[in-house]
């Protein structure tokens, strides 16, 4: 099975929010194909206007 996942980040050191922690224990425990699909804000990662071009963008990167 492919499984497409989609966040900001996996590393558990630069992302503290708990969803890359629950995606490693997924990836670890699933016989399945992953694909990190970048998605949103790290933690401390500000919202200004770069941040907003590259969500509009997601479409065009899938």
């Amino acid at each position: 099975m492919k499984i497409l996942i989609t966040a900001p980040e996996l590393d558990e050191t630069r992302n503290v929010s708990g969803i890359s922690t629950v995606v490693r224990q997924i990836i670890e425990n699933c016989p399945s194909r992953y694909t990190h699909f970048v998605a949103g804000s790290t933690d401390g990662e500000g919202k200004g206007a770069r941040w907003a071009l590259k969500q509009i963008a997601l479409p065009l990167r899938f």
